[in-house]
């Protein structure tokens, strides 16, 4: 455990406080409550929270760092998580799955923009964290805007921003990504390998790889930016995993058959569009047949 000081409120909290969601309508933090009494906690590693880390170590907030993957849980942190309370100061657990004792989670502010808190509409976590902080909007910047568009929406929420996002910084945005997330090039080779092997099902709608290569970086081979021959729809199935990333509807129907986190996770631009994923040993039932009798009744 790593505590830093360069990365992600004195007021003893009520014991009965529930946890604060940065998400909540109000997007504001309790009164007599301040980010100086932030203590950050982090989540899974990729481009959002690297710059994540960034801001909440130019405010000179105190954060930990475990370099956890994504599917983080706050159980990581639990030792520190009490100190914290302790110390009469405010846990933050950014996109960290709340897996302890109610008495510590409710005495935590939550950060995150997975699952139920996922959307086109709702804030990113980057987003949540610059909104609690009170920065102007002067202290948001193009490269903000990039990470957050990247984190909600990939590609295709770069290009709605306004100016839309160049080829150049997509290519930025992307590379960065994959590098916080310690992708190397083995591994996008083997990526770029599966994505050869995609089946087109329900009449060129449904992608299908069958494959143990992560699914986002199948998709991301996929994608006509970088060369791949594109998808509407893409379902990539490993032994271990299942991941989906397509239609909003589409991934409501797998969300609603699907057991509750962690076995099973989503997020994006929704309803637009988005993905899921779910521990295959965890499903009774199967997703490529749910998706084709969704896609045939269209």
């Amino acid at each position: 455990m790593t505590s830093k000081t360069s990365q992600d409120k004195t007021d003893p909290l009520d014991g009965d406080r529930l946890p604060r969601s940065a998400t909540s309508p109000a997007n504001s933090m309790p009164a007599g409550e301040s980010p100086t009494d932030w203590i950050g906690f982090l989540g899974g590693a990729d481009l959002e929270m690297a710059t994540i880390a960034e801001l909440l170590a130019r405010q000179g907030i105190e954060t930990f760092d475990r370099e956890l993957g994504w599917g983080a849980k706050a159980s990581a942190y639990a030792d520190e998580i009490a100190a914290t309370i302790r110390r009469g100061k405010i846990p933050v657990l950014i996109e960290l799955e709340p897996d302890l004792a109610a008495e510590l989670i409710d005495r935590c502010l939550l950060i995150d923009h997975h699952g139920e808190r996922a959307g086109r509409d709702a804030p990113t976590s980057l987003e949540q964290i610059h909104s609690l902080l009170r920065l102007p909007e002067s202290e948001w910047s193009r490269w903000d805007a990039l990470v957050a568009a990247n984190d909600r929406g990939y590609i295709t929420a770069m290009r709605a921003l306004v100016p839309p996002a160049s080829d150049e910084e997509i290519r930025q945005v992307r590379q960065q990504d994959l590098a916080a997330q310690g992708v190397t090039a083995e591994q996008l080779d083997q990526a770029r390998q599966a994505a050869t092997l995609a089946e087109l099902l329900c009449d060129g709608r449904l992608t299908l790889v069958q494959t143990a290569v992560r699914g986002g970086l199948v998709a991301e081979m996929l994608e006509p930016f970088f060369g791949g021959p594109g998808f509407i729809n893409l379902l990539v199935v490993g032994p271990a995993t299942v991941a989906f990333f397509g239609q909003g509807a589409l991934v409501q129907a797998l969300v609603d058959a699907s057991p509750p986190p962690p076995d099973a996770w989503f997020g994006g631009a929704l309803p637009d569009s988005g993905f899921w994923g779910a521990n295959a040993s965890r499903l009774n039932f199967d997703p490529a047949g749910l998706l084709a009798a969704h896609l045939d009744t269209d």
